[in-house]
């Protein structure tokens, strides 16, 4: 992210900068022409936070198919996608309507936190006491607020 900021400013040009956590997605934001793509597709831990609330812990480039496949061994699910190649960054930041919406709700409905690389390259742990405008920004306020990195 840094790299692409350092580019914009010696050369002058707007080079077009997107992150691809997994390219599945009718908006094509994870594409670009002529530009810089970072991809995200290795971040895919997910972990179990707090078994008796249900918290989890998802990086962004992890898949949903992946996500349900663990979550299984737990008895828990998450309001996701359609597909389990659906990845997790994608579709939680631009809403998350899936199978069980109707049942959970949207995937954006339930995050908690997240941990954001911004566009000055920080990294910045977000909920909705600490950076209250970037977090509703993740939820949903804005596409174009950088590289999620871990979703709670």
């Amino acid at each position: 992210i840094k790299y692409a900021s350092r580019v914009r400013k010696e050369t002058g040009i707007d080079v077009p900068f997107s992150f691809r956590s997994g390219g599945h997605g009718i908006s094509m934001a994870s594409v670009n022409n002529d530009g810089i793509i970072l991809d995200i597709s290795k971040l895919k831990k997910v972990e179990i936070v707090d078994i008796n609330k249900g918290l989890v812990k998802v990086q962004a480039g992890a898949v949903w198919g992946d996500v349900a496949e663990f979550l299984n061994r737990f008895h828990l699910v998450i309001s996701s996608g359609d597909f389990g190649d659906t990845w997790v960054g994608g579709l939680s930041t631009s809403g998350g309507i899936g199978l069980l919406v109707r049942s959970f709700g949207l995937t954006i409905d339930h995050i908690l936190a997240a941990k954001v690389i911004t566009a000055d390259g920080e990294i910045r742990s977000v909920d909705k006491d600490n950076e209250p405008d970037l977090f509703w920004a993740i939820r949903g306020g804005s596409s174009q607020i950088g590289l999620v990195t871990e979703l709670l």
